[in-house]
């Protein structure tokens, strides 16, 4: 009789966890450093408005909210600060339209 080994891990572990969650564990397990160490290089002085890691930390949320285009992502992206705070961006406030006022 074969002995079976049990398993590092539970995949419904990972599953009973939230969207948010299971994005946190993402990143850390990637093996892609140099990836990201290249990418800065080939940035070198060009702009920065969307640093390497965050924009990387992105992409992986995109996957793992299942999320069927970028312009989605970004649109989630925008109106949940968690997660755009999870990826590594600067959240800051929401610039509304000032209110005009009706003097009477």
């Amino acid at each position: 009789m074969v002995a079976i080994e049990p398993s590092l891990f539970d995949w419904r572990d990972v599953e009973a966890r939230s969207d948010l969650d299971r994005f946190d564990l993402a990143p850390d397990h990637l093996p892609d450093a140099r990836l990201l160490q290249y990418r800065e290089v080939m940035r070198g002085a060009g702009r920065d408005d969307h640093p390497v890691a965050e924009m990387r930390n992105a992409l992986i949320a995109g996957m793992v909210f299942q999320h069927p285009s970028v312009e989605a992502l970004v649109r989630e992206l925008g109106r949940n600060p968690a997660l755009l705070q999870a990826c590594g961006f600067a959240v800051l406030p929401i610039q509304r339209k000032p209110v005009q006022i009706a003097h009477s």
